[in-house]
């Protein structure tokens, strides 16, 4: 068992981690795990908790699998892959910056508020965005469906782009878009509400 218990932020440096037993954090500061000189790595196999007021941020390669409870803050600025076998639960936010790729590698109902802040999600599986407020200005993208379902709020702006197979914003729910993209032949079904605001220009090409 690991207690993280720092009284500041912390960072870990071209460290690499591999975890098998039990992560807890325990205090309400901010971990990051840093990928200097391409020589970090984090791979989760056991179990691993944060708590309200809580921060993890990877910005090294990360693989979980194993258990992840977010009741807490995770920021991706990475390359991370939510793995076929993990155990996700949580109501706590999922950030996605510039530098982030979040990779889900199997179906996943993902009940959280997140920001995907000009990252990419990649929907490899179908996964239902189960969420209070999705707010996009990146890329999300798959093979999997992606469904909206009725109580989320999706805001879609500052030049967003969606591809993949199938979004369907489902009945009760809200797409809210400003400027967005539409590549590779992309569809869209919209069953509940769609607001356009400002200049909407949807594209549907693959030259883009």
């Amino acid at each position: 068992t690991w207690n993280i218990s720092h009284s500041g932020d912390r960072v870990w440096a071209r460290t690499i981690i591999i975890n098998n037993g039990t992560i807890n954090k325990t205090t309400n500061t901010k971990t990051t795990f840093v990928n200097n000189c391409q020589a970090g790595s984090f791979t989760n196999n056991g179990s691993i908790s944060l708590d309200a007021g809580e921060t993890y941020q990877f910005e090294n390669n990360t693989i979980l699998n194993g258990s992840f409870i977010n009741n807490g803050n995770l920021i991706i600025a990475s390359t991370t892959s939510f793995g076929s076998s993990l155990l996700y639960s949580g109501t706590g936010p999922i950030t996605i910056t510039s530098l982030g790729t979040l990779t889900l590698n199997q179906a996943m109902s993902l009940n959280t508020t997140m920001l995907v802040n000009n990252g990419t999600i990649d929907c490899n599986f179908n996964t239902i965005f189960n969420t209070p407020i999705l707010t996009n200005t990146g890329l999300i993208k798959g093979t999997g469906t992606k469904t909206y379902p009725s109580g989320t709020t999706f805001n879609s702006s500052s030049n967003s782009t969606l591809e993949g197979s199938l979004h369907t914003i489902a009945i009760g729910a809200i797409l809210n878009i400003e400027n967005i993209n539409m590549k590779n032949n992309t569809a869209l079904t919209v069953d509940g509400i769609m607001n356009w605001t400002g200049n909407v220009d949807i594209h549907n090409s693959c030259d883009i």
